[in-house]
């Protein structure tokens, strides 16, 4: 691919010299893409979910570069099952000498019921960001010794919140005078610890102060059988009942032109919730931003000048929240695309006035530090269109930079290209 895209720009490229600056930072990105080499794993799973007693067996994939060849780099996974409290249950040792492993997790018949993390990575991938380590939720269910289900509330005080869980059992009545265990973690420290005993409601009370917002409750107590129970009991934020927060494509708004702002809102236990999103300046209201009932959305808004603009978010119980609106810069550049086209990407950059210095611009699309697409232009307009066809475009997360004549990036976006409806290969997210 690369070596055709040098071809390329030779023949595109009128300066023998510019064509040569090209060659070497696209020879530069293939060398770091080649000595630095990103590792990415995909686990399948024989089931969606467990049950306590039964065997997790799972068969991994690791995969190296763009091309997602299967990888002899490491040679060994690492794969952790990591419980709903944010620690490690346990952790196996996969060997995977062609890039292919296999392995399993045997839950034990008091497995405490809820919704586990399996995490793995390479040692390799260690060098780099955990963004890319794999991590997939796993349900895992305790009906053998459990059969008690739990019913969460909770109220906000001065200085703690209380939560007040109800303990029930499988046919439906209270389990009253039942002592247990509660456990205070937060980022996977033991932080409190107390007993309490539930009323003749079943109802226990546990006050956690407001500082470990953030923090996970277990809880342990014997049935009257004489098993033991475990639990968890996730808190909430007491401070923040709703959060919206706004995302200008590109990374910034850019007064004078059109604007793309997205638009994100969850609820206090970090779930989407529809939302409405009014951008006004004084009285004159610039736009109407809603969001599907997933919390996401967005909108094209004009934006005049730097003057402040205020942003409202109206959730569905009638609240409001006064939010932070990005800043608008009055100098530089902003880029909206447009993925709705069924052959190609387009994507417009809008450079202020005083950065019209009609020096080269370079449109480059690269994923994983593999370029499969440069276009060269100038800087002698305050709307310029780039387009790259579709078929392109490799799966998974492509990024499009616009750099200047040093070959110093002035603004980028990445897409979620993954197969689908649309063009040869599918969509761009």
């Amino acid at each position: 691919m690369i070596r055709t895209l040098f071809v390329c720009l030779i023949a595109l490229l009128c300066s023998p010299v510019r064509a040569q600056d090209v060659q070497s930072f696209i020879e530069k990105l293939g060398k770091y893409n080649a000595e630095q080499p990103q590792e990415k794993i995909y686990i399948h799973f024989n089931k969606p979910s467990y049950s306590a007693g039964e065997t997790i067996f799972f068969k991994s994939y690791t995969t190296v570069g763009v091309n997602n060849s299967l990888s002899t780099l490491s040679g060994v996974l690492y794969v952790e099952l990591v419980s709903p409290a944010d620690k490690i249950v346990e952790r196996k040792v996969v060997a995977t000498p062609m890039g292919i492993g296999v392995g399993s997790f045997d839950l034990a018949d008091t497995v405490t019921e809820g919704r586990y993390r399996v995490r793995a990575y390479t040692n390799w991938m260690k060098n780099f960001a955990k963004d890319y380590f794999f991590e997939q939720p796993i349900d895992i269910f305790n009906g053998r010794s459990d059969e008690v289900f739990t019913q969460t509330d909770y109220q906000v005080r001065d200085k703690d919140v209380i939560y007040r869980v109800k303990l029930t059992g499988s046919d439906s009545q209270p389990l009253p005078k039942t002592r247990v265990s509660c456990v205070i973690w937060s980022q996977a420290k033991e932080v409190d610890k107390k007993t309490v005993t539930s009323d003749e409601q079943g109802i226990i009370e546990i006050a956690v102060p407001k500082k470990h917002k953030n923090s996970v409750i277990t809880l342990r107590f014997k049935k009257p059988s004489g098993f033991y129970v475990n639990k968890i009991v996730r808190t909430v934020n007491p401070d923040l009942q709703y959060d919206t927060q706004l995302f200008p494509e590109g990374g910034r708004l850019l007064a004078g032109f059109l604007n793309n702002i997205a638009v994100k809102s969850i609820n206090n236990k970090g779930l989407g919730v529809s939302s409405k999103v009014l951008l006004t300046r004084g009285a004159d209201t610039l736009g109407i931003i809603e969001t599907n009932k997933l919390g996401m959305g967005a909108a094209q808004i004009f934006i005049n000048d730097t003057s402040g603009i205020q942003a409202t978010a109206i959730y569905p119980d009638g609240s409001k929240q006064e939010l932070s609106m990005p800043k608008i810069y009055a100098s530089g550049y902003s880029v909206i695309t447009n993925n709705t086209h069924k052959e190609k990407l387009f994507v417009e950059m809008h450079i202020s006035e005083d950065r019209l210095d009609h020096q080269d611009l370079y449109f480059v699309v690269h994923h994983l530090g593999e370029v499969f697409f440069v276009s060269k232009t100038s800087a002698n307009r305050s709307a310029i269109i780039f387009a790259v066809d579709r078929v392109k475009l490799p799966l998974g997360v492509v990024t499009v930079s616009i750099l200047n004549s040093s070959f110093v990036p002035l603004i980028e976006r990445s897409f979620v290209f993954f197969s689908g409806v649309g063009g040869k290969h599918g969509h761009v997210g």
